[in-house]
């Protein structure tokens, strides 16, 4: 039994920890704001080449625009700027089939860790290369 009672915490301990897709409609107060990376793959970096140490940084805003900085790309791995418009769109209309920010092009899934809101851009899925970004 003592066994059993182990295998099951460590199960749970290993399914509940991490974000998660989000499970209800985001809130437009909790996607406008600045939002920073929570730092590259070191694959990434070592084929794109340092950012400075500088983070990679979003900006939504009410007005629908959308901005950011040192934004990770593929074919070839990069950093680049982008700026363009920004919408929330529904489960069934995204690449993850989760809620997601459509902005400058890109696709960011919106998940959750806790209570706290994530952005997950995948920079490859090939690759498994992918970015948090957090509002600050």
């Amino acid at each position: 039994m003592k066994k059993l009672i182990t295998i099951a915490t460590l199960v749970g301990s290993l399914t509940c920890c991490g974000s998660k897709p989000v499970d209800s409609k985001p809130a437009r107060d909790e996607l406008v704001g600045e939002w920073q990376s929570e730092g590259f793959p070191d694959g990434f970096v070592r084929e794109a080449g340092n950012s400075g140490g500088s983070p990679s940084r979003i900006s939504i805003k009410n007005d629908g625009s959308f901005s950011a900085t040192l934004f990770p790309q593929r074919d070839p791995y990069r950093y680049v700027n982008l700026n363009g418009i920004w919408e929330l769109s529904d489960p069934s209309m995204t690449p993850s089939g989760s809620w997601s920010i459509y902005g400058g092009g890109e696709h960011f899934q919106c998940r959750k860790d806790g209570s706290q809101l994530l952005l997950r851009y995948t920079i490859s899925g090939m690759d498994n290369y992918s970015v948090d970004y957090k509002k600050k």
